[in-house]
Formats: C-alpha cells, sequence, structure tokens
C-alpha cells in the first residue's frame, strides 16, 4: 500500500496515525508516508470508516518474530499480538529479561506479571474461612469467575468471585495490589452487583474487596446512588464511543498490565 497518513504518534519503532485509507485487508501490507516505507501495518482500532492503524518498523519485526517465537517455545499462548499468557517453570521465568535485552530495544515496553490463579484458589479458602463465618454466610453457595450479563443492561463481565445466599447476593473482588478500594474499583465491584441482582433476583447492598498483599478484605455497603451512578458512568462511556473522543487517562504501568486493551496504547508509555 502507498501513503498511509500522518503520523500521530510514536515511540521506538511503533507508528500510530489515523486514516479512511486503511482497512482490514491492508494488515501486514508495507506503509508508506511521503514515498519513505515505514514498516508494516500490524493493527487497525478504533472506527471501522476511519481508523487508528498501528504500524511497525520491519527491523523490529524481524526482532518481534524471534521474540514471539521463543515465547511459544515455552509453552505460552498469544491472547494478542503482544500479549502472552501460560504457566512458566522458574528458569523460564529467569529467561525472560535475557530475551527482552536481546530482542528489544531501549525504549521498547517488554515486562511480564505473575498473575494469580494460586491467589484466587487461596482466597476462596480464605473468604469461606473468615469472611463468611464473620457475616454469617458459611452456609451460602460461594462461585468464581462469574459470567455476569442482563439484556436490559449495557455492560458486561466476569466477576472474581460471587457469594449466594437465599436472600442476598455479594459479588467480591480479588486485587493483587492496593490497600484502600479506589473509586474505580468500588465502581467496578458494584457493577457486578447490579448485573448479578437482576440475574438472580436477589437483594444486594453488600460486597467485598479483597487486597493479597495485606490480606485484607474491605466490605463495600452499597445503596441506591451508588448503582445510579454506575449507569451514568456506563452511559458517559458509551457517549465518548459514539464521539469518537480518546478519553483523558491518568494510568499508570501497574494499572495497565492486566487491561486487554493494553496492545492499543501500550505505545503511551
Amino acid at each position: 500500500m502507498k501513503y498511509v497518513g500522518k503520523v500521530l504518534h510514536s515511540i521506538g519503532p511503533l507508528f500510530i496515525l489515523r486514516s479512511k485509507k486503511v482497512k482490514i485487508k491492508d494488515i501486514g501490507t508495507d506503509a508508506y508516508i511521503d514515498d519513505r516505507k515505514i514498516g508494516k501495518v500490524i493493527e487497525l482500532f478504533g472506527p471501522v470508516e476511519d481508523p487508528y492503524v498501528k504500524i511497525v518498523s520491519r527491523k523490529d519485526n524481524k526482532n518481534r518474530k524471534k521474540l514471539f517465537e521463543e515465547l511459544k517455545d515455552m509453552g505460552l499462548n498469544s491472547i494478542q499480538k503482544s500479549v502472552f499468557w501460560g504457566e512458566l517453570k522458574i528458569a523460564e521465568v529467569n529467561i525472560l529479561p535475557h530475551l527482552f535485552e536481546k530482542y528489544c530495544k531501549e525504549q521498547d515496553k517488554a515486562f511480564f506479571v505473575k498473575e494469580g490463579e494460586d491467589y484466587h484458589k487461596s482466597q476462596e479458602k480464605l473468604f469461606k474461612r473468615r469472611t463468611l463465618s464473620r457475616f454469617e454466610l458459611e452456609n451460602a453457595k460461594f462461585l468464581q469467575n462469574v459470567n455476569l450479563s442482563y439484556s436490559d443492561l449495557n455492560f458486561y463481565g466476569i466477576c472474581d468471585a460471587l457469594i449466594i445466599s437465599d436472600t442476598n447476593i455479594y459479588p467480591i473482588e480479588m486485587k493483587l495490589h492496593g490497600q484502600k478500594p479506589t473509586k474505580a474499583q468500588k465502581m467496578q465491584l458494584i457493577a457486578y452487583g447490579v448485573l448479578a441482582e437482576k440475574i438472580y433476583k436477589k437483594d444486594f447492598n453488600l460486597g467485598f474487596i479483597s487486597f493479597e498483599k495485606n490480606a485484607k478484605t474491605v466490605p463495600i455497603n452499597v445503596d441506591i446512588k451508588m448503582k445510579q451512578e454506575v449507569q451514568k458512568i456506563v452511559n458517559e462511556i458509551i457517549n465518548l464511543i459514539k464521539s469518537e473522543k480518546l478519553p483523558y487517562s491518568n494510568a499508570e504501568d501497574e494499572k495497565c498490565t492486566q487491561c486487554e486493551f493494553l496492545n492499543y496504547c501500550n505505545d503511551r508509555f
């Protein structure tokens, strides 16, 4: 493909631009700016008719491919173009920094995060032993990784855990870091509770946020105003999407490592 448009952002070998000329079929083709080949189109995101385009230099493509092959040889699964997931032995974890040093440039952002299936299992035991007994919920049902969606609500998600008693539901969010729940974490918890309330037709007025580092569980009392605020935020997000405006973000590395959209905006670092 020829001229693709004007670069909006660039960092190292990555370029982000916007162009109505680039289509899905152009992924993998060469990209030019002023008759100068700058790399290959690797991804499109945003509005279909006027998408943002991610381009990576050809040299980086080779290094990236080599790194991807090495990660795949370790048994990791690619869940996005730049995100891998899987289980590694200790020796393999120790190799990762050397692979990043070998294939990544100084300005590249490459990192790995140890995530918590073991943590979630341990939290289930802790909840049954501590939290459930404290709130007299020993006989309640305890579910994990609960898919929540309801036709009348325009949002959905997967709740880390859900306690279901005869009359109430109690959503649980498990966080690896932090000590005090943020507003965003509370809104996420309440959103899950609102969904579960509709699905299970039980009352929702209490949820829990658990932090691994200090083994602390924080109860969150919920009222009607907090539920209404969640819907207000959802509506604002929908309006942002329709207007195609990029919202301000104060996100940092630590906040972004678990985000499924990291591959779209990783160049911001």
